[in-house]
Order: C-alpha cells, then sequence, then structure tokens
C-alpha cells in the first residue's frame, strides 16, 4: 500500500480517446471471453473503474458500472447502469482499476462470488521502484502475484486463474486474475 496524495481521476474522456485502438478491441475481447467463461453471457456483472466504458457497452445489460471519475459516473447513471461503491456485486472485474482504489478492501468485500483483476505485478519492492507501473500519484497497491492471491485469500477467496494474455498482447508486466469466493462452511 502506498497514500497516494493527489490522485489523477479524469480516467473517462483519456480512455475514451483509446476506444477503438487494435489493442483495445482486443483486451475488451479477451476480458468479456474471461468473464462470460466464469459467469456465462448473462451473468451480472460489475465493471470497477471503467476506463471508458467499452467493456459495459460491449458485454450488454448484464453489465453495470462504478467509478469516481465524474465523466464516467454521469455515464453511468444516463444509462441506468450505475451502483454504488458499498452495494452487494453478485460478480465484479477490477480490470486495471484495483491498484488505484484506497477502499480496495471494503470494494472486494461486497463481492458474493467472482473477481476478476488485470493489474501490474512486481517481484519485490525494487522492481516497483524501478517499474514504469510505479505511479505515486495513481496506484495505491503494488503486488507480486503470490502478494495480491494471499490479499484476496485474507478477504475469502480462492485463486482459479492467473493469465499472462494481456502482457502477450504488448502490455508490460500485466497479469490477469480470477478469484472466486470460498464457500462458508455452517
Amino acid at each position: 500500500f502506498y497514500p497516494v496524495r493527489n490522485q489523477k481521476s479524469a480516467y473517462f474522456e483519456e480512455y475514451k480517446k483509446k476506444d477503438n485502438t487494435d489493442i483495445a478491441n482486443k483486451l475488451t475481447q479477451f476480458r468479456i471471453d474471461l468473464v462470460n467463461k466464469y459467469i456465462g453471457e448473462r451473468g451480472a456483472l460489475v465493471d470497477i473503474g471503467l476506463g471508458s466504458g467499452k467493456l459495459i457497452k460491449e458485454r450488454g445489460r448484464d453489465t453495470s458500472g462504478y467509478d469516481i471519475d465524474n465523466s464516467a459516473w454521469s455515464w453511468l447513471c444516463s444509462r441506468n447502469r450505475h451502483i454504488y461503491a458499498s452495494d452487494q456485486k453478485e460478480n465484479a472485474s477490477f480490470f486495471d482499476s484495483l491498484e488505484h482504489i484506497y477502499f480496495a478492501e471494503s470494494m472486494v468485500d461486497t463481492v458474493r462470488s467472482i473477481c476478476f483483476v488485470s493489474m501490474p505485478v512486481y517481484t519485490d519492492r525494487n522492481g516497483v521502484l524501478k517499474s514504469k507501473h510505479f505511479k505515486p500519484n495513481e496506484h495505491y497497491w503494488y503486488f507480486s502475484p503470490e502478494g495480491l492471491a494471499l490479499w484476496f485469500f485474507r478477504r475469502g477467496f480462492i485463486l482459479l486463474v492467473v493469465s499472462d494474455e494481456e502482457t502477450k498482447m504488448g502490455r508490460e508486466d500485466i497479469l490477469t486474475f480470477v478469484f472466486k469466493r470460498a464457500q462458508r462452511s455452517g
């Protein structure tokens, strides 16, 4: 955890400019396919930190979102696709967003079933400091793959999948994870 002081939050307009690039199209299709594999095409999904909203638009009516960016929030509300941070969520995606969320623990705790996460990963603290993903005015959270799995385990989730598909598409040091809430006994 790194205490961000002046967090940048105007991502919606920035990501809209990248919406129709080859990499954005490939990433969105990969993410939709991954989500649909685990929750089905009609499974409810809340996209946390929606970027440009491309995943919500392309996945369809069973996908809603939450974002702190005012433009993104207005976009969600105008389409009646918004959900509040404290609302319970059956499934949630944190594609390129978990590292930006100060209250990530409480956000993940609202998810009943599956969490999808893509984020930069690191080998150790020196790897963080040398990485292009070290963004002290944007990222609160920095994890190794094992550290992220442990963090989710402590929140009641088990790791189902780790994929380097986004790195293969040309993104640097990005892994994608699928976590499932463990069944509670008794």
